[in-house]
């Protein structure tokens, strides 16, 4: 699978793996990636995943994982509502943990998604 490192304005494809670059905070407005100096500290996913909520609804999942010592509150964009995040369709879990998969059973079930 190519990987690519992101520049401003690259179009999304299919299987394809996208690099964010360093110091940099990336956005998605439908199939558009878009970069910026990133102006905070914390990771570099965070502004994507919020982007990601308000530019593809539903249709959008995601699971941020980290270690278990790390406590990270939830974070969603002011205009996503909860119902803005249902869904349908199967996902499936794959993680050596068990854990883990129970985790992601848990956090998407209640959206509306089934979990293999």
């Amino acid at each position: 699978m190519p990987v690519n490192q992101v520049e401003n304005g690259t179009v999304l494809s299919p299987n394809q793996v996208y690099v964010i670059p360093p110091n940099a905070a990336m956005t998605v407005s439908g199939l558009a990636l878009a970069l910026k100096p990133r102006e905070t500290a914390g990771t570099a996913i965070d502004a994507f995943l919020r982007s990601l909520a308000v530019s593809r609804k539903s249709a959008a999942v995601a699971i941020k994982l980290h270690t278990l010592t790390q406590v990270v509150p939830a974070q969603i964009a002011e205009d996503v509502t909860r119902e803005d995040l249902r869904g349908a369709g199967t996902v499936l879990a794959v993680d050596d943990e068990e854990m883990i998969r129970n985790f992601i059973r848990s956090a998407l079930e209640p959206y509306g998604y089934t979990v293999l």
